[in-house]
């Protein structure tokens, strides 16, 4: 069994409380974008619909502390997530770390470390 370790990064969160509201939220309201197939980052419960996960607890908080409701949308995939910061669909969105995007957007300090583990059969190439 092989074990790897993901390293999640918030794209463009700064949960300082010197961030002024128009800057992270410029229309009132923070729209943060998250991998909705991601149970890591954040899910919802089907019954109660409630919403809860890392992601979802920086950004509720990011809105708290500047005073601006919150807008917590799921998206399919990161290139999905990225285009609506850099499109200025979400103010915020949750992606992993890869050097690949650097340039595209920018990323705070790590803010979850996710340990992952995939079961394979005996006989397995991998």
């Amino acid at each position: 069994m092989r074990t790897f370790r993901l390293v999640m990064i918030a794209a463009g969160v700064a949960c300082a409380p010197s961030a002024m509201a128009g800057d992270i939220a410029p229309g009132g309201t923070l729209r943060a974008a998250y991998l909705g197939t991601n149970p890591a980052q954040a899910m919802r419960d089907p019954a109660s619909g409630e919403v809860r996960g890392a992601a979802y607890d920086l950004a509720r908080e990011l809105a708290r502390r500047n005073n601006v409701p919150l807008e917590f949308k799921p998206i399919a995939g990161p290139p999905v997530v990225i285009e609506a910061v850099k499109n200025a669909d979400a103010d915020i969105g949750f992606v992993a770390y890869e050097a690949t995007r650097l340039g595209t957007v920018e990323f705070s300090q790590t803010y979850m470390l996710v340990r992952q583990s995939f079961l394979v059969l005996d006989g397995s190439p991998i």
